[in-house]
């Protein structure tokens, strides 16, 4: 019995109840070989503007926005999947399906943020990369995480090359 809530516990980040970093890494070992036939897609989730709000609200709001982005992944990706949290403001996510299904779970996300800004007047904002099985059917869950990294963080320049999103902890308005 402790061994197996032991395992939990290593496996489990606490602040989200995600998974964590350890857990993701034991997955991209287990699918080091495409998966036969099954198509799956990953996810690469990473929070915009984490550091604005940590420097201007403070380290508990950041961590508040945080919960608020794993909630809204585990919801709309958990249901048929596996999220991570692998990093202060990463995530990931593997998701049995297509490309068609990546597009609308990722449509899906975003539509999510939307709604959270709308019925709490809060500003959330993540970059979304994913890549799928069957797009690159010789590709490892780790390359195809790689791809959606891409994917993910050529998204993040986008968001930060707007104006008025800044890295840094004031706005550039």
């Amino acid at each position: 019995m402790k061994i197996s809530r032991d395992n939990v516990v290593m496996r489990t980040d606490i602040m989200t109840g995600m998974q964590n970093r350890y857990a993701y890494e034991e997955k991209l070992g287990e699918m080091v070989t495409p998966q036969g036939g099954k198509e799956f897609l990953a996810f690469s989730i990473d929070i915009n503007g984490l550091k604005e709000m940590n420097d201007n609200r403070g380290h508990l709001a950041g961590d508040d926005l945080i919960r608020e982005v794993a909630a809204i992944i585990r919801d709309t990706l958990g249901k048929s999947g596996e999220c991570y949290r692998i990093g202060g403001d990463e995530f990931a996510a593997i998701v049995p399906g297509d490309s068609q299904q990546g597009a609308k779970l990722k449509r899906q996300l975003e539509l999510e943020a939307v709604k959270y800004r709308i019925n709490t007047g809060q500003n959330i904002s993540f970059s979304i990369g994913y890549a799928d099985s069957e797009s690159h059917p010789q590709a490892s869950l780790e390359r195809l995480m790689q791809l959606a990294d891409q994917q993910m963080y050529q998204e993040k320049r986008e968001y930060y090359s707007r104006p008025g999103n800044t890295r840094r902890g004031r706005s550039s308005r």
